[in-house]
């Protein structure tokens, strides 16, 4: 996802579960530079991640 798509996105209200979850992995992928796992968002829901 582009970084113009994210942003549109994330200005967007009312979003369907799709949006939310693509809006998700994609801040998730530029916060950790990495593919995003499923892993990757328990431990980022979990805040066990401690991005240095």
């Amino acid at each position: 996802m582009s970084d113009a798509e994210l942003k549109k996105l994330q200005d967007k209200r009312a979003k369907i579960p799709t949006e939310r979850h693509q809006q998700r992995k994609a801040e998730l992928s530029r916060r950790y530079e990495v593919e995003v796992t499923p892993d990757l968002v328990e431990k980022d829901d979990d805040q066990i991640i401690i991005n240095s």
